[in-house]
């Protein structure tokens, strides 16, 4: 096991895998927080949490890889504060948001599908400069899809069967309720729409247009990429690495 890496170049690899230079999204995507020169252990997280931070301080990391950066426009007045108690933890943060979701192989769209049979044929929905949602096509029923995927997130799914067709899944983690998206999966040709949060419209709007409808929780659908992307840093430089859960009453 190596003792430490310089940051700057673990940074690197992961701006590289991730091709970071493609995406519009210029402060979601790559090294948000410095607050040490090298690396020894890493943490992921989904969100940059006070909790994620708290757990990435016990675990010794002085790393920290998310999903989801502390947003000015929902953090609000929490941001500075969460980005202080990192410097003053030693914990420098990474964030990868529409580059990990665009990452085909590791992210979490590719996770989801890997993890309930789903074989990926194509990407959609154009997203800050790649495609966010993955479609493929999965044996058996329904039901049995919404039994792996509930296996596989270790949470309770919201599953709506509209129509009798099953076989073609369109998969868009997080916050993707918007029945464009919906209709573009149809449009392509998937029967089943899955992602993280739905709305009252969504769920209309998938029974109107007869399209299988499932959400996993926000938090749930977006834990697959961070794991993948701390794997790919092990793998890399031999960096041991930690997946830091979120408190349970965050979902």
């Amino acid at each position: 096991m190596i003792e430490h890496v310089r940051l700057d170049e673990v940074m690197g690899f992961l701006d590289e895998r991730l091709e970071v230079s493609k995406f519009d999204e210029v402060e979601s995507n790559g090294l948000i927080v410095r607050a040490s020169d090298v690396v020894t252990s890493i943490a992921a997280a989904v969100s940059t949490s006070f909790h994620a931070i708290s757990r990435a301080k016990s675990a010794q990391a002085d790393l920290l890889i998310v999903h989801h950066r502390s947003w000015p426009e929902i953090d609000l007045e929490l941001v500075e504060e969460k980005h202080t108690r990192l410097r003053q933890n030693g914990i420098s943060l990474y964030c990868a948001h529409s580059a990990l979701d665009a990452a085909p192989g590791i992210s979490n769209g590719d996770g989801i599908a890997e993890a309930t049979g789903v074989r990926v044929r194509e990407r959609f929905l154009p997203y800050h400069g790649g495609m966010a949602g993955v479609i493929g096509t999965t044996g058996g029923t329904f039901q049995e899809f919404v039994d792996r995927l509930r296996s596989a997130l270790g949470t309770l799914v919201e599953a709506h069967q509209n129509t009798d067709r099953f076989g073609v899944v369109a998969i868009a983690s997080g916050g993707a309720p918007y029945t464009t998206y919906v209709q573009e999966a149809a449009a392509r040709g998937a029967d089943t729409y899955v992602t993280g949060e739905i709305t009252m419209y969504t769920r209309m709007y998938a029974k109107e247009r007869k399209i299988n409808l499932v959400a996993g929780s926000h938090y749930a659908t977006e834990t697959f990429g961070v794991r993948a992307l701390a794997q790919l840093v092990e793998a890399r430089f031999g960096i041991a690495w930690t997946f830091v859960p979120e408190s349970p009453d965050v979902y």
